[in-house]
């Protein structure tokens, strides 16, 4: 019950004005709520990506599995492996990092 107090709040926060922060609740409680979203745009944009990192996840918690870390860069005995695998993080943050938002608080 806290959350959803927090939640609430947060529209609060985060709308122009009183009437704004209602239209968005009033939205949350309308007959959209009990319809099932059309996902196809989300399954074809978003579900191949995901699926990928997922397995190359998977694969990396895999081979590391019985150390002490996670992912261990420094025990890569080839140096040019170990900076193309830096050059591929800092990639997929860059292409796949989303946009600048807002910071919660900023009307203050």
């Amino acid at each position: 019950s806290t959350f959803i107090l927090v939640l609430f709040g947060w529209i609060l926060f985060r709308a122009a004005t009183i009437g704004e922060a209602f239209t968005y609740i009033k939205g949350i409680f309308s007959k959209s709520l009990f319809t099932i979203p059309d996902l196809t745009y989300f399954l074809n944009v978003h579900i191949k990506p995901t699926l990928m990192f997922i397995v190359l996840l998977v694969v990396v918690e895999w081979f590391s599995r019985k150390g002490e870390y996670g992912f261990r860069v420094d025990k890569i005995r080839y140096s040019f492996v170990r900076w193309l695998i830096y050059f591929l993080i800092l990639f997929i943050i860059f292409v796949f990092g989303g946009t600048q938002q807002q910071f919660i608080y900023f009307q203050f």
